[in-house]
């Protein structure tokens, strides 16, 4: 399923994120911290709690972006539609892939390659609403699937309680020089 694909995809690459940005990473646990600490996340996060840190959702997106790539076979459903200033006609096979638009300077800025989950919060709600189309895996991963909604939901659960209960951090290991 291209949800739950989404998803693991999502886990995996967002500790190899935070761990190579430290600065992200503590921003985050501040959030989860501070949200802790004044009683608005419980002990076992609930749901409608989780969509209260709007840092962990921007990282995730932002993560997903930058790591979730797939393609898609659609069919043309009407006669005269127009992609890329080309004229489609009914039952027109069309591939395309997410990476072309999750990396698109337009919609995400001249940064596109750097991992930057301000870029989330600090868009106008017109800006977003184009970053949120444009992130095409996470509306064919999530949105369109109510099993995958679940599963993204937990899946912002698992990395709460992970912050919240171990110490994440990347230790680099000094090894001897050989003589």
């Amino acid at each position: 399923m291209l949800g739950a694909h989404g998803a693991a995809a999502t886990f995996v690459s967002l500790f190899y994120f935070l761990l190579r940005h430290q600065d992200f990473l503590d921003r985050l646990r501040f959030e989860i911290d501070t949200s802790f600490g004044i009683g608005s996340l419980s002990d076992i996060p609930r749901w409608r709690e989780l969509n209260r840190l709007s840092y962990l959702d921007a990282v995730l997106k932002e993560t997903m972006r930058l790591s979730v790539d797939f393609e898609e076979e659609i069919k043309a459903a009407v006669d005269g539609v127009t992609v890329a200033g080309f004229s489609v006609r009914k039952n027109t096979t069309l591939t395309w892939n997410s990476h072309v638009l999750h990396f698109d300077s337009e919609t995400f800025g001249n940064d596109v390659h750097s991992f930057r989950p301000e870029r989330w919060l600090m868009a106008d709600a017109q800006q977003r609403s184009r970053m949120e189309q444009g992130l095409v895996s996470f509306n064919r991963c999530v949105r369109d699937h109510p099993e995958a909604q679940v599963v993204w939901m937990e899946l912002k659960k698992v990395v709460v309680l992970i912050l919240m209960k171990f110490n994440v951090s990347c230790t680099r290991e000094i090894l001897p020089a050989h003589h």
